[in-house]
């Protein structure tokens, strides 16, 4: 999840897809979305100047929140629509606090301009694709058929605001006080402030909805913890994660939750044993040792977690940048190896994309690791880093070691390792303090610059125009569009 810089780097959402093919595929030029989805993981959404949200990529479902009068891709970053810009209206209080990209929708939270019964509270808002009811707006925007989208930002709950908080049925009131969302495949999760309860919607085929059941619902609906009833909720979570079809929630005790698809062991389930393959409500993960988790992000199918130390990460799920991914599998948390010139310093975000991780050094510095086919780890190669999981005979076999982007030129200037921060910007090198892995693509702030980017930009999600020829990939650094400093 993206929240403008400033705000704690606790929560961690990682940018998703279904299939390691995610990313693929052609274009919308008209006001007619696809009848199934068929792009994921496409666009994506950062702050600009840290206040104003801009998106930008493929819009076959008005995922990128803005109406130019059809569903075409955009290649350069714009403002989402009006109907809730007053977020960046400071004189009203009124901003956006967080945003998380899906497979082709967007979701949202933050406190509108004063209106009705709920003035001041933070509320959800999403838009894009609702063929599984993801946008959470219950029966306002259809499910099916030609309508089933939306390419403006729609509240999620009930359309008439009541004073009840009984969210999930169509007389409850509207999701306040929310302050994380994250976005799956096809599936929405918000988490509220105030007692740490985490709220789902959507697609629900493999218990990413953790309400122990597996239909789909257009209404958020209360994550459990164990099966039963209210008594049940999930609470006290502090931050939240999402992959294609999983989902991380981490209480304020350390404790990590997973709940939904555990085919490569994502859940920290044993996926051996076939009733383990979908996790229909939140189950503790168990790692090796008591390490105390910051920080939690999860690819398309795996999951990654930063300890207490800041300095130790923990992997499992689908071997990322292996080429037999089918076999390959880790259900239980393990650390994963990390060189020393990151070990020297520590890590202040983890970001995932569907196939690769990436990490932002204290120092200004970026690591990544996992699948390479688009470019996306950004050593100017497209060759693949696979983990290396430290103890484990299985992961640990590689020869290859994290991508830094040292080698990543860009005109005169390159990104660098030095020891701090200062000493970077003393060289005259760029100091990147944010991070953004999603879908091929990742995209990096530079303080004083804004985003550059790299990886898939099949529909423009780097702000960059569309490759004519079959190459739609970038290698090294390029400046984003719509996303510089000004």
């Amino acid at each position: 999840m993206q929240m403008p810089k400033g705000k704690a780097l606790l929560f961690a959402a990682g940018i998703v897809a279904s299939a390691l093919i995610y990313g693929c595929g052609g274009s919308s030029s008209n006001n007619i979305i696809p009848s199934v989805v068929s792009i994921f993981d496409a666009h994506n959404a950062v702050f600009r100047n840290n206040t104003a949200l801009v998106t930008a990529g493929y819009n076959g479902f008005g995922q990128l929140g803005f109406d130019f009068g059809n569903l075409s891709d955009q290649t350069v970053y714009h403002p989402i629509a009006q109907n809730i810009v007053a977020f960046t209206n400071h004189t009203t209080g009124a901003r956006i606090g967080g945003v998380a990209v899906g497979a082709a929708h967007t979701v949202a939270f933050g406190r509108p301009a004063p209106f009705s019964n709920i003035t001041g509270q933070s509320l959800a808002y999403a838009w894009g694709s609702n063929y599984h009811g993801q946008l959470g707006n219950g029966t306002v925007t259809p499910t099916t058929g030609s309508a089933a989208y939306s390419r403006i930002p729609l509240r999620v709950g009930p359309k008439t605001y009541l004073t009840t908080d009984a969210v999930g049925t169509p007389n409850g009131g509207p999701l306040t006080g929310v302050t994380a969302v994250a976005a799956g495949g096809f599936h929405s999760v918000a988490l509220r402030g105030s007692d740490g309860a985490v709220f789902t919607w959507g697609y629900n085929g493999y218990g990413e909805l953790g309400n122990n059941n597996f239909t789909d619902s257009p209404w958020p609906v209360p994550v459990l913890a164990y099966p039963g009833g209210q008594n049940d909720r999930l609470e006290k979570i502090t931050a939240i994660a999402s992959g294609a079809d999983h989902v991380l929630a981490l209480r304020i005790d350390g404790t990590l939750f997973a709940w939904g698809d555990n085919t490569y062991g994502q859940c920290g389930q044993d996926n051996s044993i076939p009733a383990n393959l979908r996790v229909g409500y939140a189950k503790p993960v168990v790692f090796p040792s008591n390490p105390g988790i910051a920080q939690i992000a999860a690819g398309g199918t795996f999951s990654v977690a930063l300890a207490n130390d800041m300095k130790t990460m923990f992997f499992w799920g689908n071997n990322i940048g292996h080429p037999d991914v089918s076999t390959l599998s880790l259900a239980t948390p393990m650390p994963l190896f990390i060189p020393s010139a990151v070990q020297n310093h520590n890590i202040v975000k983890i970001s995932a994309g569907l196939d690769h991780i990436v990490i932002l050094l204290d120092n200004g510095t970026v690591y990544a690791i996992g699948f390479n086919s688009y470019g996306q780890l950004g050593d100017a190669t497209v060759v693949s880093r696979p983990v290396t999981i430290i103890g484990n005979t299985t992961f640990s076999n590689r020869t290859t070691a994290w991508a830094n982007f040292s080698t990543a030129t860009h005109g005169s200037t390159r990104f660098g390792i030095y020891s701090s921060a200062a000493s970077l910007l003393a060289h005259g090198e760029w100091l990147a303090d944010d991070i953004s892995a999603f879908g091929h693509s990742t995209m990096v702030h530079i303080v004083g610059k804004g985003w550059y980017g790299w990886g898939d930009n099949g529909h423009g999600q780097l702000g960059q125009p569309i490759s004519t020829t079959s190459i739609g990939y970038i290698l090294s650094a390029v400046p984003v569009a719509g996303a510089q400093e000004f």
